[in-house]
């Protein structure tokens, strides 16, 4: 076998066709490795894996038609029939030889992530994973070409004959859905035939167990009917008896059926063993967090998947296999196409396909598709734009949802022209299994008593006696409030005096910053210093920002109240001042009468009572609230706000929160100039200088 090994190899670079072949990969390869990665940054190798697929599918042919064919058509096959090598050895080292030769581009792309890894932080693990994938990926293909050239003695059928089973396997997904969507006994079969879809996984960060064995039984099938097909015409060309066909026919059946069969029973591993999590954000495991809430579970609970498991999406799907795999967790496929009004049943009249609906004995919650994935506007292209994934935290809450007792609410209040909550703190106070309600406090009368905490939102119009009579009751008796003010020309003493029991007075005007490192683009967005607390404890150390525009500056004294903790959040420089009268300004300069800072722009303050204590979480400006605003600091606002109130709310300390899994894609910065000379060594040398000396060795053979 080492013998027709090498014989192959050196036939294939002998004759210019190995060449071509590594030629036609690698010129290919360098044109989107140089447009995803060295121009658009990209440090995912596996884009440029998945897009020279189909490239490589039309080449394959080239390497794999003359393999037996041309033995057939120059009749040197009969020397195959009478070798003291057996069949199985000679077929086993014409396929090595051409795996040797698609070796050659593969090793030249084990390179890539290594170039990469000069200009920036690239993902190792899920770049050789796709790569692993794309090896076998060709070395089912070229198996595939030996099996069809061994059929044929003409070269232009085992050419296009490779091409069509290739690309008709490639379209293979495709074809399944438009049988059925749903999935059926035929399109089961079919996928037996889908050596695209394997790749999935695997292109994805997915070292897939399942898609490992599938590839290694396709090229042992293949070979194995090559194997077959050769002693047929060695059975037929020495005129062996008809039992010798039987027993042909018979063990093609058996093996078949063993492959068939193995390939099933590996899709009853545990799922912990089908498949591992290779990214480097274990984007489809679930967290240390998640795993002790399930196990410790007393009760069951169902995730109605809206949609069915052939072609759903793939990332949740794993994700929900992993909840599956414990006892209390069941998680089902609906079909609502045989069942559109499924759920009606729980109380959702419009349900978004793909969405989920997680029921226990307790109460329904359903799930929106939309928000288990995390996006933000790309302001480049003012476009939507997927940056993570929250279905481990959507669907833990969901769960948490559904099996507890009690459900704290917190109250809003109307009535004076409140702002709104954003829908991004109104979707991670849902996700926190946080119920919000409004509350008119002139038409209720006072805060009820189940409330968690009180929401006064930027209020620009003054409350009334009754409200801050009712207000302060409610904090009086150890309750608890997020208050949000901002700057308005008209007088808002009663609601100002809310805070000033609190020790916080504010300053009129609104605050210009004065150094330059502190605000953003306008001296009034500012980028306040972040003081240490365990709200903004992980802003600090991920070393992020929060972004105020339009704030009020405020001055925080407990006036020696030993009962009253102020503590500091964010605070402008001492060279902020705050602006009067901005109406009729004619410049931010700072003028006569406008005060001096530092100012306090968000703080905590917490009052001690006769029976527990009472707390205020405080922001001097309704842009903290902002989503687009939020969108600019990535998060941070909306992080410091719930921060903030999962500090205040302790009743809720039970709760499972689990944060989004940000999709880390760091961009490579490649110099324009390195850029191009990569892209012209990839792109056009190195092909071209490997199909030159392709060309030079076959014509001195020739002259030989």
């Amino acid at each position: 076998m080492p013998a027709v090994f090498k014989r192959e190899l050196k036939s294939y670079f002998n004759t210019v066709t190995g060449e071509l072949f590594v030629a036609v990969n690698l010129f290919f390869l360098g044109i989107y490795f140089t447009a995803y990665h060295l121009n658009m940054g990209s440090s995912h190798v596996s884009y440029t894996v998945q897009s020279v697929l189909l490239v490589f599918m039309i080449v394959t042919p080239v390497l794999t038609m003359r393999s037996m064919a041309e033995e057939r058509r120059q009749r040197t096959d009969q020397l195959l029939f009478t070798a003291p090598v057996s069949a199985g050895k000679i077929i086993l080292g014409k396929y090595l030889g051409m795996v040797g030769v698609f070796l050659v581009p593969v090793l030249v792309l084990c390179l890539y992530p290594v170039i990469l890894g000069r200009f920036g932080h690239v993902p190792m693990a899920e770049s050789y994973v796709a790569i692993l994938g794309y090896f076998l990926f060709g070395c089912a293909c070229i198996s595939i070409g030996l099996f069809i050239s061994s059929m044929t003695e003409n070269l232009i059928i085992a050419s296009v004959g490779t091409f069509g089973i290739l690309f008709l396997s490639y379209l293979m997904s495709g074809i399944r859905s438009l049988i059925s969507e749903s999935g059926n006994t035929l399109t089961e079969v079919l996928k037996a035939f889908d050596i695209a879809s394997p790749l999935n996984g695997l292109m994805q960060g997915r070292l897939e167990i399942l898609s490992l064995i599938y590839y290694i039984s396709v090229v042992f099938l293949m070979l194995f009917f090559t194997h077959q097909n050769v002693n047929r015409r060695r059975y037929e060309f020495n005129k062996t008896t008809a039992k010798l066909s039987i027993f042909s026919w018979a063990g093609t059946i058996i093996v078949t059926a063993v492959v068939v069969g193995l390939n099933i029973g590996a899709t009853f591993l545990p799922d912990e063993y089908k498949s591992f999590d290779v990214t480097e954000e274990k984007l489809y495991e679930i967290t240390d967090t998640t795993k002790d809430y399930l196990g410790s579970l007393t009760e069951d609970v169902t995730i109605n998947v809206l949609g069915n498991r052939e072609g759903y999406d793939d990332t949740i799907a794993k994700i929900l296999d992993r909840y599956a795999t414990y006892p209390k967790v069941k998680v089902e496929y609906v079909d609502t196409a045989v069942n559109p009004d499924f759920s009606k049943q729980y109380g959702v009249e419009q349900a978004t396909e793909g969405s989920l609906i997680v029921v226990s004995g307790k109460r329904s919650k359903y799930v929106h598709y939309s928000d288990l994935y995390e996006t933000e506007v790309d302001y480049q292209t003012y476009q939507q734009k997927t940056t993570g994934i929250d279905a481990e935290g959507q669907i833990t809450a969901a769960i948490d949802y559904v099996l507890t007792d009690d459900i704290p609410t917190v109250y809003m209040v109307t009535g004076h022209n409140e702002v709104n909550l954003s829908s991004t703190v109104s979707s991670l106070l849902e996700k926190a299994n946080i119920e919000v309600k409004e509350i008119n406090l002139m038409r209720d009368g006072s805060v009820p008593e189940d409330a968690q905490a009180l929401f006064i939102l930027a209020p620009t119009k003054d409350f009334s006696a009754d409200d801050v009579k009712a207000v302060k009751e409610y904090l009086n008796k150890g309750g608890n409030a997020f208050i949000i003010s901002s700057y308005n020309t008209e007088s808002m003493a009663a609601f100002n005096g809310i805070m000033e029991d609190y020790g916080v007075k504010l300053v009129d005007g609104i605050v210009v910053e004065g150094n330059d490192s502190d605000f953003y683009q306008n001296p009034t967005y500012l980028l306040p210093e972040l003081e240490y607390d365990t709200a903004t404890a992980s802003l600090i150390s991920d070393k992020r920002v929060v972004l105020m525009p339009y704030a009020q500056g405020a001055i925080a004294d407990n006036g020696g109240n030993d009962a009253l903790k102020i503590s500091t959040l964010l605070k402008t420089s001492d060279k902020a001042y705050a602006k009067k009268n901005t109406q009729n300004a004619q410049s931010l300069e700072k003028e006569e009468g406008d005060a001096d800072g530092p100012f306090t722009v968000g703080l905590m303050a917490e009052k001690e009572l006769d029976s527990g204590s009472s707390k205020i979480l405080y922001f001097t400006s309704e842009s903290i609230l902002d989503d687009s605003i939020n969108t600019m600091v990535s998060g941070a606002n909306s992080e410091l706000i719930m921060k903030g109130l999962s500090g205040m709310i302790s009743e809720k300390e039970s709760s499972i929160v689990i944060p989004a899994k940000k999709y880390s894609e760091d961009s490579i910065v490649v110099p324009r100039s390195t850029a191009l000379l990569c892209g012209l060594l990839m792109v056009g040398f190195v092909p071209l200088f490997i199909l030159i000396c392709g060309i030079v060795i076959w014509s001195r053979r020739r002259k030989l």
